[in-house]
């Protein structure tokens, strides 16, 4: 369907748009990774949600102040009793990332309590690998999970998102020039293109160190973030925008 001629694929929702990873983590997790005397931390410092009826974290504002060249990646060891839950969700829209959608009470959050803060798992970083085995597609990071059942260590290593402003300015007649996968549990709009004549491309031709490309996600339109159908709609709406887009280290 064309809107605005802003080129929308609208997905059907799937049971695996969302995988619940459970079974893994712990009984009494606090004994596992103890609490240290700081206040409980969440990931990051809320600002809004990103569905306003979800318990999705709320992470924007620490990421733009973080410095994403020493985090854009790092490790976590995981030691995973007998009993309990792993306590990670992912956003399995785009079949090229897995992406942490929520952080439910489990060993995650028993290991953020108790990390260092550059090793704080956080929503919206990308899960590259699960015990070494690259994650290289989300087929492959669901096998990948399913298969350290019975492993006493789950070792992931993740990526942080980069985070990049936006602004667009529509003159009359002008197109967003961007295809984009509308599918309502996603965490925003995944584009899938970017069309060669359009206002996207002529910010990417004046931007080349922040350009927008495929896999990249539009998760706040003016400071908002809200569901992928009002991100959508204020998109179409607005004379002039400002997108938070996300970017991950994928081929365009």
């Amino acid at each position: 369907m064309l809107i605005s001629r802003c080129c929308v694929d609208a997905a059907e929702e799937v049971a695996a748009d969302q995988h619940d990873v459970q079974g893994f983590a712990v009984e009494n997790y606090e004994k596992t990774y103890p609490r240290s005397p700081r206040s409980p931390r969440s990931p990051r410092s809320p600002i809004t949600d990103v569905f306003p009826a979800s318990p999705v974290l709320r992470v924007f504002e620490e990421m733009e102040k973080i410095n994403l060249e020493e985090l854009e990646r790092y490790e976590v060891a995981l030691a995973l009793p007998e009993k309990g839950e792993l306590g990670l969700r992912f956003d399995l829209i785009d079949s090229a990332a897995t992406i942490v959608k929520e952080i439910a009470p489990g060993v995650v959050t028993a290991w953020n309590n108790s990390c260092e803060e550059r090793q704080i798992i956080c929503v919206y970083d990308r899960l590259l690998s699960v015990n070494g085995t690259q994650a290289d597609s989300t087929l492959a990071v669901v096998d990948a999970l399913r298969s350290t059942k019975d492993s006493p260590t789950l070792r992931l290593m993740l990526e942080r998102p980069e985070v990049k402003k936006v602004a667009l300015k529509k003159a009359e007649g002008a197109d967003i020039g961007i295809m984009v996968n509308l599918t309502a549990t996603a965490l925003g709009l995944v584009i899938t293109g970017v069309e060669e004549n359009g206002l996207m491309a002529e910010w990417n031709a004046k931007n080349p160190r922040i350009t927008v490309q495929r896999h990249d996600r539009i998760v706040e339109v003016d400071g908002v973030s809200s569901s992928p159908r009002d991100l959508l709609d204020a998109i179409v709406q607005g004379e002039s925008v400002v997108l938070t887009v996300v970017h991950y280290s994928l081929r365009s």
